[in-house]
C-alpha cells in the first residue's frame, strides 16, 4: 500500500482505541460494542437496509466487485459507496482511502474541534 493511500488516521486511532477497550475490560468491551452497533443501526435502518441490498447482490452474483478503485485506480478490494442510499445498488467502488475521504469518517471528537475552529 502506498504512503498516499495508507488508512485514515481516524480508523487508525478507532482500532487503536478498540484495542485499549479490550484490554481494560475483556468481558464488558463485546456487550458495549454490540449495544453500539445495535443503536448505529436503529438510527440508521436505510443505509443499514443499503448495505444489507449490496451484501446480498454480492452473494448471489447480481453484481460483482471489481478488483480497482473507481476513483483512483488502486487494485485493492473497493468497498461499497452510496451517494443515495434510497437507490440501494447503484455505487461506486472505493478504496479505502478515497471511500474515507468521500465519508465522514472522523471520529465525534475530531469533528467537534473541526466545527469549532
Amino acid at each position: 500500500m502506498s504512503d498516499e493511500h495508507s488508512y485514515s488516521h481516524s480508523y487508525v486511532y478507532t482500532m487503536a482505541y478498540i484495542e485499549r477497550q479490550k484490554q481494560l475490560d475483556p468481558d464488558g468491551w463485546r456487550e458495549r460494542r454490540r449495544l453500539a452497533t445495535q443503536r448505529w443501526r436503529e438510527k440508521n435502518r436505510e443505509k443499514q437496509a443499503a448495505h444489507n441490498a449490496i451484501s446480498r447482490a454480492l452473494a448471489s452474483g447480481k453484481i460483482e466487485r471489481p478488483e480497482h478503485c473507481e476513483r483512483c485506480g488502486e487494485e485493492c478490494r473497493p468497498e461499497a459507496h452510496h451517494e443515495d442510499y434510497e437507490k440501494r445498488l447503484e455505487v461506486v467502488w472505493l478504496c479505502r482511502h478515497c471511500h474515507a475521504r468521500t465519508t465522514d469518517w472522523a471520529p465525534r471528537s475530531e469533528r467537534m474541534r473541526k466545527e469549532a475552529a
